[in-house]
């Protein structure tokens, strides 16, 4: 089994408020990504540096070792608390994830570090598996990077990453829906009216 990885610790300056507890239709986005996470995983692991609100939910919850640095410094955190090898890593902020193309990702790690999407050209490293070999590379990244966030994709080269086509998305979530994220109240407002176009 995998273990899957929620990152809630960032700073939401956009939204001034956290953004996992934004409500979608009466309920939180976080518990939103959890109900669906929840029948594919065997544990999940919430990465934030503030744990208030996230008791009520069976999760793990993990402090970022590694303070301010980022969404890269919550994948070390989650991956360094996790017991299993690969990891399904998402953002807090994602309400339209797709239950069956996050288990056609999971059906394709292998020998593979990083599984992740690549649409019209973009990678999209917060809707993706990632092993734990890549711990050592991530740290020498956040250890030997003074930037007060380093780049998600920054390690890329060094470990074996399988990019999951638009095609290969397409068949499971063909209105992209997955990658939808709520950075801001506006995206908020778009996300209740889009609510119905997502399964």
């Amino acid at each position: 089994m995998i273990n899957a990885i929620i990152l809630a610790g960032g700073k939401n300056s956009r939204m001034k408020k956290a953004k996992a507890f934004c409500e979608i239709n009466g309920r939180p986005v976080i518990e939103i990504i959890i109900g669906k996470l929840n029948g594919l995983f065997s544990k999940i692991i919430v990465v934030t540096n503030n744990t208030q609100g996230y008791e009520r939910y069976d999760v793990m919850l993990v402090e970022d070792v590694v303070k301010n640095r980022g969404p890269l410094a919550g994948i070390y955190s989650g991956l360094s608390a996790s017991d299993k090898p690969h990891n399904f890593v998402v953002g807090c902020d994602m309400p339209f994830l797709n239950v069956d193309l996050i288990r056609h990702m999971t059906e394709n790690t292998g020998e593979n570090d990083v599984i992740v999407p690549r649409i019209k050209g973009f990678v999209e490293p917060l809707h993706g598996i990632y092993s734990r070999r890549c711990l050592p590379f991530i740290k020498k990244e956040l250890d030997g990077n003074d930037a007060e966030v380093t780049g998600v994709k920054s390690f890329f080269s060094r470990v074996r990453v399988k990019y999951i086509t638009e095609d290969e998305v397409s068949r499971f979530d063909r209105k992209l829906g997955s990658f939808f994220s709520i950075n801001t109240n506006e995206d908020l407002e778009k996300a209740k009216s889009l609510k119905t176009n997502y399964k």
